[in-house]
């Protein structure tokens, strides 16, 4: 007898119930489909799978096998291969469920086999419906005669035990792309070397993104490129072919193409993996370099012109050694009927001196966020002493390629100095009636 009939058995024992513990067991393994190459295809065939009853069946019960959704077709006859074979006939088919009538026993007893779903048995379904669904699981059932009285039931106790299901399909992306956390980009970009370098001397930092094409998957299509999207602050690279190495397990098409906000690059079909070097030590006149926060956002191409934008991945971050302090809100000129001036003043107890730079970004109208200065340098951090930076964040705004006059930013502030010596008091007044409003930021002593 099967683990299955040993655990219900037990079950009921102990429960000091009179049940019968014999129960249908359903076996089978889902089909996997690609979703982006079995849309072509009207009807997908069901993958083998087997029930077992384990009660005695006589002529006239009932055997229902119900569906999550998309059943086009089910086979009319089916027998059971055992001793005591038991053949179905089918008496009512919908979306969901095939149902079927016990027409012929062979013999006494209940070892009836058993029956095979699959082949020429096999159950058809509607394409549409099944990629909509994501996936198809069937359920046995079976009732005495034609009563709502159940047969072949399992008497489970442990809930999380499914013996008389099995799922029939799974719709899933052909095409994955994958960052795990080890291959992510992490440098730490360190103060003492104007931020030119990572700690350690370091120039360079590494990202590998994995590739996977589930060719085996039914319905699936011919894979071409795939298009990478780096998005996040690339504002320092100067030439591109000395800032940027893409490596293509298969080969690169094409060349990186580089923006203040993305870099893009393009692996071929063959590819199974990439890995994108960045180095951000420039030959020439290198530039600070700001901390930032990386994601990727992917495209296949397939098929004849098919495109599959995945979801976007985290891809790492650039942190830095010295103080980053983020002042969430601020105002800058009018506002509504009223006019606003700002207080911003960075203080370092320490004893280092270094270079102040700002960040700074608007919303526009739509809700997007728009960088109005990046790594601005603002002046000098002095040790012991506080820099007033309210007037210097003004200048520069106003004087940005988009100049910003009225309405409200976030800033970042970045000193090339340890962190644990700087804090940045920030508030904005009311020109008219001198009422101030102190904005918290993120600074190891926040105002209050």
């Amino acid at each position: 007898m099967k683990t299955m009939f040993k655990k219900t058995l037990v079950a009921a024992a102990l429960a000091g119930f009179g049940f019968s513990a014999f129960a249908a067991q359903v076996d089978g393994t889902a089909v996997n489909i690609s979703k982006q190459g079995s849309v072509a295809t009207p009807e997908l065939t069901a993958g083998a799978f087997t029930v077992t009853p384990e009660a005695a069946y006589a002529i006239g019960d009932t055997v229902v096998i119900n569906f999550t959704g998309g059943l086009k077709t089910a086979p009319i006859t089916i027998t059971s291969d055992g001793a005591n074979a038991v053949t179905l006939g089918r008496t009512g088919l919908t979306a969901t469920a095939a149902t079927y009538r016990v027409t012929q026993v062979i013999g006494n007893g209940a070892a009836h086999g058993d029956f095979v779903f699959g082949g020429a048995d096999a159950f058809e379904f509607t394409t549409a419906t099944v990629i909509a669904l994501g996936s198809v699981k069937a359920t046995y059932a079976a009732f005495l005669g034609n009563t709502s009285s159940t047969l072949d039931t399992p008497v489970v106790y442990d809930t999380d035990e499914d013996l008389t299901s099995t799922s029939i399909f799974t719709v899933r992306d052909q095409f994955v792309a994958a960052i795990t956390s080890a291959n992510r980009f992490n440098g730490i970009l360190d103060v003492g070397a104007d931020r030119e370098k990572f700690t350690g001397a370091v120039d360079t930092d590494v990202l590998t993104i994995g590739l996977t094409d589930r060719s085996g998957d039914t319905g699936a299509v011919a894979k071409g490129n795939t298009t990478f999207k780096v998005n996040g602050d690339f504002s320092w690279v100067g030439v591109v072919a000395d800032a940027v190495t893409v490596a293509c397990s298969g080969a690169a098409v094409g060349t990186p193409t580089v923006t203040a906000s993305s870099l893009t690059f393009t692996c071929n079909a063959a590819s199974n993996s990439a890995v994108l070097t960045l180095d951000i030590d420039q030959a020439g006149d290198p530039v600070a370099v700001s901390p930032t926060t990386f994601t990727v956002d992917t495209t296949h191409a397939y098929g004849a012109g098919s495109l599959l934008a995945q979801s976007t991945l985290a891809a790492g971050e650039w942190t830095v050694n010295g103080s980053n302090i983020t002042v969430p809100y601020m105002v800058y000129g009018t506002l509504g009927e009223k006019t606003f001036s700002q207080v911003i003043n960075l203080t370092n107890t320490g004893v280092q001196t270094g270079t102040i730079y700002a960040d700074v970004w608007a919303t526009d109208a739509a809700g997007k966020s728009v960088k109005v200065l990046t790594n601005q340098k603002l002046g000098t951090s002095y040790p012991k002493a506080t820099a007033k930076l309210a007037g210097p964040l003004k200048d520069a705004m106003a004087a940005a390629a988009t100049p910003f006059v009225n309405g409200t930013v976030a800033i970042r502030l970045i000193t090339d100095v340890e962190e644990a010596g700087v804090s940045v008091y920030s508030a904005y007044v009311d020109n008219t009636t001198s009422e101030r409003a102190i904005v918290n930021n993120d600074s190891p002593v926040t105002q209050k």
